[in-house]
């Protein structure tokens, strides 16, 4: 139930993908993550959290006879068999907070934004094609390559194939199959807590206490489809990680940038000098 150490890597690799340097194929094996341990997802703000997942509208399986092993795993397969979903999430650092918001669909991409303390932020598409495309803020060109860097490439969009190790990880939370299955690593047991409601949502708690001692807490949907709803924990960092999944089979429409906008990322190290 470790995502967040998904999620975090996933975005430290995105920053360094608008770099145009590779951060690696597996999110897992990088240097850069931060030393996160929430619950299954992690994160969300206050906004996304206020609009509740619909749930299906056939009855589900029944909670309440389940183990908590059953239950996470029947929130992951639910999860593994969404068409779509909204992301909002935080990932708390001593340096700031990483942020996205996304909304995937296994039909038409992913698209949203994602933000780096001290780096700015950037807008995210990958189409249907699996082509990836990121448009940083003037905020992180200034970063990377000053007043020149911004000039240049103000407004433009940065693109890359998904096997682009260096801009795979940038959408690797699309991804709804790889993204269930990093609920469950198989070292820690979780166990039932509380019936609750959230955000107008009946839901079942999972607790998770991981080796280093940080608790952690998933929300699944108890009517409809077994959803994970929400999910939050401590990283090591003395933050909280928190991530909220709303709109389930919600379709989202993604649009690939005008091709006048876009520059390819085997281009941007030279236009950067970086």
């Amino acid at each position: 139930m470790r995502i967040s150490r998904t999620f975090g890597v996933t975005l430290s690799c995105a920053a360094i993908a608008l770099a145009a340097t590779a951060c690696g194929s597996s999110a897992k094996s990088s240097s850069a993550a931060p030393a996160a341990s929430a619950a299954a997802p992690s994160a969300a703000s206050s906004d996304a959290a206020s609009s509740a997942p619909s749930a299906a509208t056939s009855g589900g399986p029944d909670l309440a006879t389940m183990s908590a092993d059953q239950i996470l795993k029947a929130s992951e397969t639910a999860l593994t068999g969404a068409q779509a979903v909204k992301i909002d999430m935080t990932i708390a650092g001593t340096g700031g907070d990483q942020k996205a918001k996304l909304a995937t669909d296994s039909r038409s991409g992913c698209t949203g934004t994602i933000s780096m303390p001290g780096k700015g932020s950037a807008d995210v598409i990958q189409d249907k094609t699996k082509t990836t495309y990121l448009k940083p803020d003037d905020t992180y060109w200034a970063s990377l390559g000053g007043a020149k860097a911004v000039a240049a490439l103000h407004g433009k969009w940065v693109s890359g194939p998904v096997t682009d190790p260096g801009v795979a990880g940038m959408v690797g939370f699309c991804d709804l199959k790889a993204l269930s299955s990093q609920m469950d690593d198989g070292t820690e047991k979780p166990t039932k807590g509380q019936t609750t409601t959230l955000n107008g949502q009946p839901a079942q708690t999972l607790q998770v206490v991981a080796a280093d001692g940080t608790k952690n807490t998933l929300w699944v949907s108890t009517k409809g489809k077994p959803y994970p709803l929400q999910a939050t924990g401590g990283n090591g960092t003395g933050g909280t990680d928190k991530i909220t999944l709303t709109d389930y089979d919600v379709p989202v429409t993604v649009t690939a940038p005008p091709a006048d906008q876009v520059i390819d990322a085997a281009k941007l190290k030279a236009l950067t000098g970086h």
